[in-house]
């Protein structure tokens, strides 16, 4: 019986392990229907706009926009103080390195 609960707790992760990666996508796919929302919204302010010839053009400046944020974001080592935070705050992680700590203090 304890395998099967494994077997089943290895598939459930796996599973959200894809779902995970979807959502990435599906953002994208959010932030092109928020663009098309705000644009056709704009013809209600007197700005006359044509999707047909500025929605591709906005979306691919948005997600170069996005692509840019990141770099930046690693350049400054944002992304790797959060994970040094992420990791601090890990029970596992902490009793892992209070392990590998007291091994060393053991030489």
């Amino acid at each position: 019986m304890n395998k099967f609960f494994y077997k089943l707790y290895k598939i459930i992760v796996l599973w959200k392990v894809y779902l995970l990666r979807m959502l990435g996508y599906v953002q994208f796919f959010n932030l092109g229907m928020l663009l098309y929302l705000t644009l056709s919204d704009l013809t209600q302010y007197g700005i006359n706009i044509n999707m047909k010839i500025w929605f591709i053009p906005i979306m691919l400046l948005s997600v170069i926009l996005l692509i840019v944020g990141g770099l930046i974001e690693d350049k400054t080592k944002v992304f790797s103080q959060e994970m040094k935070t992420r990791t601090e705050r890990n029970p596992q992680m902490m009793e892992m390195l209070k392990i590998l700590r007291k091994l060393e203090n053991d030489r």
